[in-house]
C-alpha cells in the first residue's frame, strides 16, 4: 500500500510591474513609487491526500484585500488570509492580486512572502521587486532668476519657451 502524504507547494511570481508584462522572474523589472505590482500565487497540493481548510496568507495583504481565486472575486478575512475548502491532490488553486508601491518604498524592495498552510503542513515562496529612487527637483523662476535645490548629483536644464539665453 502506498503510504498517505501530505504536502503543500507554494509558487509566487510577480506578472507585471507598471505596464510591463514580466515572463522570466529572474528579469522582473524595477518598479517606482505609484507603479502597481500583480502577484499570481499558485498553491499545489502535492500530496496524495485531500486537503481541506488550507489558510493562505501573504504579508502585503490586508483585511479586506480584494484577490482574484481561480478566476473569480473574493476578499480576505479579517485576519487578511484566503481559506481553499478543499485542495485535492495535484490540484492548484491559483490566487491573483495587485499591490501599489508606496512612497516609503523608493530606493529599496517591496520584498513579500505567501504562504499555504493545512493543519501541520506548510509551504511558502517569496517574490521581491526593486523600487527605484526618484529624485524630485523643485525649481523656482523669481523675477528672471531660476535656483534649484536637492541636485543630487544630476544636471538640470530649465527652458523658458523663448530665445533669450539664461544666465
Amino acid at each position: 500500500a502506498i503510504a498517505n502524504t501530505t504536502s503543500l507547494a507554494v509558487d509566487k511570481t510577480v506578472t507585471s510591474v507598471g505596464q510591463t508584462q514580466v515572463t522570466d522572474q529572474a528579469q522582473i523589472p524595477e518598479a517606482v513609487t505609484g507603479d502597481t505590482i500583480s502577484y499570481q500565487i499558485l498553491v499545489e497540493n502535492t500530496g496524495n491526500v485531500a486537503l481541506s481548510n488550507v489558510v493562505v496568507s501573504d504579508t502585503l495583504w490586508t483585511a479586506g484585500q480584494s484577490i482574484t481565486v481561480d478566476g473569480g472575486s473574493q476578499t480576505t478575512t479579517g485576519e487578511a488570509t484566503y481559506t481553499i475548502a478543499s485542495l485535492l491532490p495535484e490540484q492548484t488553486v491559483t490566487i491573483t492580486y495587485t499591490y501599489m508601491v508606496p512612497d516609503t518604498a523608493a530606493g529599496s524592495a517591496v520584498s513579500n512572502t505567501a504562504t499555504a498552510t493545512a493543519g501541520s503542513v506548510s509551504a511558502q515562496d517569496t517574490a521581491s521587486v526593486s523600487v527605484k529612487r526618484q529624485h524630485t527637483i523643485n525649481v523656482e523662476v523669481v523675477n528672471g532668476t531660476a535656483s534649484a535645490t536637492d541636485l543630487s548629483n544630476g544636471t538640470i536644464t530649465v527652458n523658458h519657451g523663448d530665445s533669450v539665453n539664461i544666465s
